[in-house]
């Protein structure tokens, strides 16, 4: 009660926000620039469904490496995978 819901770029706005990029948002507020993300955002929200077929395999393998490593990082940070001397080892890839 009381809440004010968001949709499309708002919402993405407000979830920016929400999150602490306050100063991000002032900046993506700003008119010309408002105009241009509300115009992206109906682009990519009309056509997600073609453009992420379009989207080629190497940058969706890419974008899962670099997923799954930040996940290796945040738990060996957490002390997963240490040992009793607390010395982390992370896989590494070329």
């Amino acid at each position: 009660p009381g809440a004010a819901v968001s949709s499309g770029a708002d919402a993405v706005l407000s979830a920016y926000e929400a999150v602490g990029l306050g100063w991000l948002v002032a900046v993506l507020r700003l008119p010309i620039i408002s105009l241009l993300i509300r115009a992206v955002y109906a682009f990519v929200s009309k056509h997600r469904y073609t453009l992420s077929r379009l989207l080629p395999g190497f940058l969706t393998r890419r974008l899962f490496g670099a997923v799954n490593s930040l996940h290796q990082m945040d738990s060996a940070a957490q002390g997963f995978g240490c040992d009793d001397e607390e010395e982390c080892e992370l896989p590494y890839d070329d």
